[in-house]
């Protein structure tokens, strides 16, 4: 009976070892294939100078003005609008406004007639305002300057060629006119050149 005994254990032991060598060669493969798959991504590190065109979220309100109307009257028709520099107009009688061109032509159109206005501020915040436009020697104006679009330089630092993902050194980018950060929407990458460096110096970064 003891005899029995120990061929049942020895058996039993030699079974959970092959269990255990399945397991483990099963195991040693899977991290054989991860870490082949990971051995074959490659990156590029590149460093080069990049050019950038951004393009804002709206279109952004740089700057205000009088305006003189056909009749020779000085008009603001933005003063009790509530819209600031630095806000962003997002829509207009209900209409998406994605650009300054889309902003002209409602104004070209719009005949004099009062404009609902949906515009945001800095924190996000989004209200909605009228504006009569005045009918001026250039077409219906509403005295407001705008832009839709920003540029800059920046640094490529990585491709990845299996993604077509790429790195790029920068920082939030403030604007001109209005130095607040510009909401950005969307942007592109173009060609660049440097075409001379200034050495930055105690107290004056460049």
């Amino acid at each position: 009976m003891k005899k029995f005994s120990k061929k049942i254990s020895v058996v039993l032991l030699i079974v959970v070892f092959c269990n255990f060598i399945i397991s483990f060669n099963s195991f040693s493969n899977k991290i054989s294939v991860e870490v082949e798959s990971n051995l074959v991504k490659k990156v590029y590190p590149i460093g080069r100078c990049i050019g950038l065109k951004l393009y804002t979220n709206g279109v952004l309100v740089i700057g205000m003005s009088e305006i003189t109307g056909l009749d020779g009257n000085v008009y603001k028709p933005y003063e009790k609008s509530g819209i600031s520099e630095g806000d962003m107009i997002k829509s207009i009688n209900g209409k998406e406004i994605k650009n300054t061109n889309e902003l002209i032509n409602i104004l070209s159109s719009s005949n004099g007639n009062k404009l609902l206005i949906k515009y945001e501020k800095n924190n996000n915040e989004e209200f909605y305002t009228s504006i009569t436009p005045v009918n001026t020697k250039n077409g219906y104006m509403i005295g407001l300057w705008v832009r839709d679009a920003a540029a800059g330089i920046g640094t490529l630092t990585y491709y990845d060629e299996s993604t077509g993902n790429f790195g790029a050194l920068g920082h939030g980018i403030v604007d001109v006119d209005t130095d607040e950060l510009l909401n950005i929407s969307n942007g592109e990458i173009v060609t660049s050149k440097i075409i001379s460096i200034v050495k930055a110096k105690k107290n004056n970064p460049r």
